[in-house]
């Protein structure tokens, strides 16, 4: 449900942004699920995944290129992993990383802005 809710929020703040819901990402990932479901996503398309830990690290660790394990996201944690072409196993690359307290930081300094 939390998850469902965070998704939620990222596409009412990006117009225009779809929301797909799939137990591919509920606990016990299902790598050959997710890759059938990303094989269907244009290549130049920009796509958030939202899930739960260890799951998400576990796939963030995998996507990126000379990570032996997972990458340490930790509840309410971002980061951004580019591909060239379509999202496979090792052969993303790191673009940024946000702790919690980071991306709360950006949130309070945006509240100020508006």
């Amino acid at each position: 449900m939390r998850a469902r809710e965070t998704a939620e929020a990222l596409v009412r703040a990006r117009n225009g942004a779809r929301l797909k819901v799939t137990e591919v990402l509920a606990g016990g990932l299902n790598s050959r699920e997710l890759n059938a479901l990303l094989a269907d996503v244009d290549a130049a398309a920009t796509v958030v995944l939202v899930g739960h830990e260890p799951d998400l690290g576990l796939l963030a660790g995998a996507f990126v290129g000379g990570v032996s394990g997972p990458l340490p996201l930790k509840k309410a944690g971002a980061c951004a992993i580019e591909f060239d072409g379509r999202p496979r196993r090792g052969a993303g690359v790191l673009l940024w990383f946000a702790a919690p307290r980071m991306l709360r930081a950006l949130g309070k300094g945006r509240n100020r802005e508006a």
